[in-house]
């Protein structure tokens, strides 16, 4: 690879939505497990999967994390969190009636990134030895 030996900056949000939109019914609490069950290995594998491509052509990955919620941002939060949750309440209707597709649509439209998600993809980033930074603002 012409980029062997560089390094990479990537800001970590948009691979996580990815990661939750892949396996969308359990981002949204509505797969097995329910609430309780906030990452699946599906997501953490396709997050890592990700950082892997780059990794491989030996690429240096440094991930960077957003840290605490910008009061600014606060208001268009709580829009984006009634969406989801609208979203997953029609997902879960669609799944009591047996309608998948439906179901898996909603549920990619209401899935959101959560701590313990997060959590689980900071705890892979470390067990493989790939750099990662929080922001911290």
């Amino acid at each position: 690879s012409d980029y062997s030996g560089k390094t990479v900056i990537v800001d970590a949000s948009s691979w996580l939505h990815q990661a939750a939109q892949a396996d969308a019914l359990v981002a949204c609490g509505l797969g097995e497990g329910g609430m309780e069950c906030s990452a699946s290995a599906v997501m953490v594998d396709v997050f890592m999967s990700k950082v892997n491509d780059l990794t491989k052509k030996g690429i240096h990955v440094v991930l960077v994390f957003d840290g605490r919620l910008w009061l600014l941002k606060a208001v268009e939060r709580a829009s984006r969190v009634s969406k989801a949750n609208e979203a997953r309440d029609k997902a879960n209707e669609s799944l009591k009636v047996g309608d998948i597709e439906t179901a898996l649509k909603q549920a990619k439209q209401g899935s959101r990134r959560n701590a313990a998600f997060v959590k689980c993809v900071i705890d892979e980033l470390e067990r493989v030895g790939i750099e990662y930074h929080v922001s911290p603002f």
